[in-house]
């Protein structure tokens, strides 16, 4: 868990670039990305990261480090101001400044995912990704593999989902969990990603499992019905598992409701033991 310091200099930097993120319209993906692999050198050059938090340098002598670093690699402005800002914050471990430069990342990808109006769409191939390897045990296995070089999962995804008409930016978000893992399990990673679109949009996440694909119908009635509940916007995270049999399983937060077949199966076996 982050500690409080870094929770804040997280926030202040978000708020801060918000607008410019914003702005920056399609050439978010790019930044995002550069913000992304920025997150792995993190990862990677621990001594470069305790340079950029070392809280004996000057803010100042921090910016001219970061410029330095990235001179002639053909970063953009907007992520170098964004990690020069970061920098120049105050940070409890080098693990949560690239939690931060992460967040940032996401962000860019996000805005300019909405610039081409096509947030929804990112959401729901990413929900289409993961109900892809939901059943497939070793292929999560391989894309959550550790021991692997990030080159190497990466193409394993590609030549996984060659053939797919998956959007540049699902396909962005896609890869780089994949790419880093940042401690977690791919699907991990990818509940993680559809979370953070649904407080991007500022709705909450209704995740629904079903046997089969649900008509666009049953879907809006499922969001209606949550909307009317909650009071606000919801978005949905749609779950293909064979497994379940028949029926829907729906959560929102901790609330469950559970009628799948699979459910009341295990229900049964329980009675009657």
């Amino acid at each position: 868990m982050r500690g409080e310091t870094s929770v804040e200099s997280e926030r202040e930097t978000r708020l801060a670039f918000a607008d410019k993120i914003r702005d920056a319209g399609k050439q978010g993906l790019q930044d995002g990305l550069q913000l992304f692999n920025v997150t792995a050198l993190l990862e990677e050059q621990q001594e470069l990261a305790a340079a950029l938090i070392d809280p004996a340098r000057s803010p100042i002598a921090k910016k001219r480090f970061v410029t330095s670093l990235f001179q002639g690699t053909g970063a953009s402005k907007l992520a170098i101001d964004l990690l020069v800002s970061l920098s120049a914050r105050q940070w409890s471990s080098v693990e949560d400044l690239a939690d931060a430069t992460e967040e940032l990342g996401v962000d860019c990808i996000l805005a300019a995912s909405d610039a081409a109006h096509a947030t929804d769409e990112t959401s729901a191939q990413l929900a289409d990704i993961n109900s892809a390897i939901l059943n497939h045990p070793i292929v999560r296995q391989r894309l959550s593999d550790a021991r692997a070089d990030s080159q190497t999962r990466v193409a394993f995804w590609r030549d996984l989902f060659a053939g797919e008409r998956f959007n540049e930016y699902a396909i962005a978000l896609a890869e780089h969990a994949a790419a880093d893992l940042h401690g977690r399990k791919y699907s991990d990673a990818i509940e993680w990603l559809i979370g953070r679109i649904s407080e991007h949009q500022g709705k909450d996440v209704v995740t629904v499992t079903s046997a089969i694909p649900l008509t666009q119908r049953q879907q809006d009635r499922i969001a209606a019905l949550y909307a009317a509940k909650l009071r606000r916007q919801v978005h949905l995270n749609m779950i293909v598992d064979p497994s379940v049999i028949g029926g829907l399983r729906v959560q929102c937060g901790a609330d469950v409701t559970d009628t799948t077949v699979v459910a009341q199966l295990q229900t049964l076996r329980k009675a009657l033991a």
